[in-house]
């Protein structure tokens, strides 16, 4: 039966009711059904899509691009990967993403970058570390040094293979490789993720119990470090989020033991990726820094909490409130620090707390950037970044640690730090990021150098040209408690190798009166007493070198009592020919 002939006044109806034509009608097929008008009103209406290289069409109501050959994007204006399209060149050409173009052959074509792989008209990550779950394959992708074997007939917790690191020459034991990377504005958000395992030896009579523990590892990338990266208890895992200077170009790894000590019986690494990681921040961002939006903090300890109105102006804000000891509240967020050069980045954020109360602000696993004082009004603060994290994107925690020298867990103990408008900012005032304020001349010293006194007192002395080495400012540990230590420290940024100048040290200038019973110290190193201004330093592992390291300066009273003063000057990170290269 042939198709039906509708008279005029019929195709006239159908017409007004928006069928002009329908399935076994004359002049109808499948692909101009009823649709087609919903189609039309959804790509005429406002902020619909133009389609560039391609139609629109509707899908349930909503207007969408459908791409001709070779173009893909939510406008069709991006080569898909492969595809010749129709610019004459790469300047008129705009890729896909994670895809570049080139037109060296005299035609524009688009293919993905380094670490991408193509997936139909995208490119989606497929990783860029060889032998990830360390089964030797292929071989020799990872350079072991100090004993480390390589190991796929052992089978981790994640995949089969292991790299052990606990060897008899631990301290030179480790893993690297170099590969390369792409470009910060050709990726996605990516970070390093890291599986690994632990077993410690407890000591009982009639031999040890072995058991599984956390042990942290050390990771160097693009020569900077990042330690210790801590792990969960046992076999466990842990991300860090890549900041841009893990972008472009070849790039090292190296993941090495942060602790040897003899109870360790293995530690070893089961699985070490690059990832995709979607929450983490571009350069130069505090993910929900404001606190308006959604997510980017968690909470932990007891008292921490983003809440409405406690904000600067009554917005939403951060707030960390302790009841008693021990309670511990914290918020940790991300962040990321721009590449910057010159190297000037700090940390903002406007703050109000308990009057002669301190709030700490942590790095990665708990490394303190900065104290920071309560006043009972909001302030502006402005926290120098260490150098170590230039180009990096490490967590950020803002915290109240029980800062009280006697009492018990569970004691009260009422006050409160809020905080709010969190940024990444350039501040000309941070001119040294190795040491901050190694000179001790800022009126903000005690943010950079946390004090401790115990038995005795830390002061931070300010316009003192004739006492201070240089400049007008010194501090000075004054100590008289028995069986007490009173010091201060600080987080540097050791210098990155340098073949020739000596290892990595941490350089000062002290003077310290003579006592009995009174001890001095710089880390372990033992500082004899002098009466003028000497010259002394603090050697650490070349394999160091780029890593953050600690300082403590402290004076200590034996049992036998005694009362004596040690006084620092001129803190600053070198090269030494006497520290092992």
């Amino acid at each position: 039966m042939g198709p039906r002939t509708l008279s005029p006044l019929a195709v006239l109806a159908l017409a007004i009711a928006g069928c002009v034509a329908l399935d076994g009608l004359a002049g109808g097929d499948d692909s101009t059904r009823a649709s087609g008008r919903s189609s039309s009103r959804a790509c005429s209406a406002a902020g619909a899509p133009k389609c560039e290289h391609g139609s629109c069409v509707d899908e349930d109501g909503s207007a969408r691009c459908a791409c001709d050959a070779g173009w893909t994007g939510a406008t069709c204006n991006e080569c898909s990967v492969g595809s010749v399209c129709s610019a004459p060149s790469c300047a008129e050409t705009e890729c896909a993403a994670h895809s570049t173009c080139n037109d060296s052959s005299g035609t524009p074509t688009c293919a993905c970058v380094v670490g991408y792989e193509p997936a139909g008209s995208d490119c989606v990550w497929k990783g860029v570390v060889r032998d990830p779950t360390f089964e030797d394959s292929p071989a020799g992708a990872w350079t072991v040094t100090g004993g480390v074997t390589i190991d796929a007939s052992v089978k981790g917790a994640k995949d089969p293979g292991l790299a052990e690191l606990k060897t008899a020459a631990c301290t030179e034991a480790g893993v690297k490789q170099s590969f390369a990377m792409p470009a910060l504005s050709t990726a996605e958000p990516l970070a390093m993720e890291i599986h690994a395992r632990g077993t410690c030896q407890l000591p009982f009579i009639g031999g040890g119990l072995n058991i599984p523990c956390a042990r942290p590892i050390s990771v160097s990338i693009a020569g900077r470090g990042v330690e210790p990266f801590s792990l969960l208890y046992g076999d466990g895992s842990n991300r860090m989020c890549l900041g841009e200077r893990a972008f472009g170009g070849p790039i090292e790894l190296e993941l090495f033991p942060s602790l040897c000590g003899s109870s360790v019986k293995s530690l070893a690494l089961d699985h070490v990726a690059i990832v995709t990681a979607p929450e983490c921040p571009a350069p130069g961002i505090v993910t929900n820094g404001d606190f308006e939006g959604v997510g980017g903090w968690t909470v932990s300890g007891t008292g921490a909490e983003v809440a409405a109105s406690v904000g600067n102006q009554g917005s939403r804000g951060g707030r960390l409130h302790s009841t008693k000891r021990c309670d511990n509240p914290r918020l940790t967020g991300a962040f990321s620090i721009p590449l910057a050069t010159p190297a000037r980045p700090a940390l903002t954020f406007t703050a109000k707390g308990t009057v002669n109360r301190r709030m700490r602000v942590y790095g990665n696993n708990g490394t303190v950037l900065g104290t920071i004082a309560g006043t009972a009004v909001y302030e502006k603060v402005s926290l120098c970044m260490p150098e170590y994290l230039n180009g990096m994107a490490p967590q950020l925690a803002f915290g109240l640690d029980d800062d009280q020298p006697d009492g018990s867990c569970g004691d009260p103990d009422d006050y409160e730090f809020v905080f709010d408008d969190v940024k990444v900012e350039d501040d000309p005032a941070c001119t040294d990021a190795h040491v901050i304020d190694g000179g001790f001349e800022r009126a903000d010293v005690a943010r950079y150098w946390q004090k401790t006194e115990s038995g005795g007192s830390v002061t931070f002395v300010r316009s003192s040209p004739n006492g201070a080495k240089s400049g007008s400012g010194f501090v000075r540990l004054t100590q008289s408690g028995c069986s007490r230590t009173s010091s201060v420290s600080s987080v540097t940024t050791l210098p990155a190798k340098a073949s020739g100048k000596g290892g990595p040290a941490i350089e000062f200038f002290y003077k310290a009166t003579s006592a009995t019973g009174i001890t001095y110290r710089a880390n372990a190193t033992d500082l004899p007493p002098a009466t003028d201004w000497t010259k002394s330093r603090v050697c650490f592992s070349s394999r160091r070198s780029g890593f953050s390291a600690s300082i403590t300066l402290a004076a200590s009273a034996g049992d036998t009592c005694g009362a004596g003063s040690l006084s620092i000057d001129d803190v600053r990170t070198v090269h030494d020919a006497a520290c092992p290269e």
